[in-house]
């Protein structure tokens, strides 16, 4: 199990890298634009139009869904080098581990 916390996960989501992984299921082209919209379409604040150039807008009705297939691409990495992992040869315990270990027993 790999445990951890991405900090400011919504706020740096690359744009280009979430188009390019969003354009393996989405051929319509309309629907592509409209994902560009939604992500750089920016936010006001103190009075001030500020644009994003990373991150998906959170509280956005999209924003989790896209989160979720940006996380996708991470849990398909993983589950590649878990395969990876399990075929390497398994060792043995050396007998330094075994005597330390049967002395805590």
């Amino acid at each position: 199990m790999i445990e951890g916390d991405i900090k400011g996960y919504f706020d740096n989501i690359d744009h280009h890298v979430l188009a390019r992984i969003l354009r393996k299921y989405i051929t319509d082209p309309n629907l592509m634009d409209l994902y560009w919209k939604f992500v750089k379409a920016g936010y006001i604040e103190n009075g001030n139009m500020v644009h994003n150039h990373l991150g998906v807008p959170q509280g956005g009705t999209l924003s989790p869904l896209l989160s979720n297939i940006y996380l996708h691409e991470l849990d398909m990495y993983i589950e590649q080098l878990k395969l990876e992992y399990d075929k390497l040869p398994i060792s043995r315990e050396s007998r330094a581990y075994i005597t330390a270990h049967s002395k805590q027993i």
